[in-house]
């Protein structure tokens, strides 16, 4: 709060009081020390309001926060111990005060759960673009029979599958891209069942594939690792995730469209995880007959 230039210009009234009191308050270590103690129950009340599973963590934080602000009773208590110095106004003081100790905690709160990149995330290879492929088709397929099963006169649902018949490739198109590589293993497996995913959709599921390995540590997988709502969030906010999804989806219900195939696959990516879970257990001579997310929980707490 010293340190701001903008305080110390002259146009700034209230900076150069903010800045005075400052200056004071952190020559008193008594002073210093009884604001500590009347802070720290509040900012650690913010906090804790703010824990959510939900995936509303920022918005809880800010009306936490906002509550504080408004609180007279702090604001009141922290005048108090101030005049013992001086009778000066310190209203504007302890309002910066709030705001740049809030900064100061989400930063180092951000610094202590920042998680390093792996850089032994293996890459996506040949296969598991197969793979992708593959999921790409049984997305469009899936939600094609939930929209039909529904039987629904929802206009999101319609427009939904509108949306699936137009991503299906189209096959009067001659045209040769790199994406058809990875539509070998599909075809081969094909009965006339399956469906053909077009090159910007398979894309847009690479892409969720490739945030879902960048978030989740799959050597360190618990009960929260594939928090849906949370991993949809992360998979939405990637830059190329939004590229594909204006190619791929327009009109008013474009965010629901792409959101009903991310938590799609998310869910059918939870899965191959899981089995992979299950199966490194029973190799490893831990298998059981216990639900999954039981043993995953259990797993956690060791």
């Amino acid at each position: 709060m010293q340190s701001n230039s903008l305080r110390k210009k002259a146009a700034s009234g209230p900076g150069k009081l903010i800045v005075d009191i400052s200056k004071k308050v952190s020559l008193d270590s008594d002073m210093k020390t009884i604001i500590e103690h009347k802070l720290c129950p509040y900012f650690f009340q913010v906090f804790e309001n703010a824990n959510s599973s939900d995936g509303n963590t920022n918005e809880n934080l800010y009306s936490s926060f906002y509550k504080l602000t408004e609180d007279t009773k702090l604001s009141t208590e922290i005048q108090d111990v101030l005049k013992r110095t001086s009778g000066e106004n310190f209203r504007p003081f302890v309002g910066v005060l709030l705001h740049s100790l809030m900064r100061s905690l989400i930063k180092n709160r951000a610094e202590l759960f920042e998680r390093r990149k792996d850089e032994n995330v293996k890459p996506l290879d040949n296969n598991d673009q197969l793979v992708i492929f593959y999921i790409s088709g049984y997305i469009i397929h899936t939600l094609t029979r939930k929209c039909l099963k529904a039987n629904s006169k929802s206009v999101k649902l319609q427009a939904l599958q509108e949306a699936m018949r137009l991503l299906l490739k189209n096959e009067s198109d001659s045209e040769k891209t790199f994406v058809n590589k990875y539509s070998e293993w599909t075809y081969k497996t094909n009965r006339g069942g399956l469906k053909i995913p077009s090159d910007s959709f398979f894309l847009l599921i690479r892409e969720c594939e490739m945030c879902c390995r960048d978030e989740i540590d799959e050597k360190n997988l618990h009960k929260d690792s594939l928090n849906r709502t949370i991993l949809c969030e992360k998979i939405m906010d990637r830059f190329m995730v939004k590229h594909y999804a204006d190619k791929l989806f327009n009109g008013e219900f474009a965010s629901f469209m792409l959101e009903s195939c991310i938590k799609l696959f998310v869910t059918v990516r939870g899965h191959a995880w899981a089995r992979k879970r299950k199966s490194e257990d029973k190799n490893q001579g831990n298998s059981n007959n216990k639900a999954l997310r039981k043993s995953l929980m259990e797993y956690t707490k060791t």
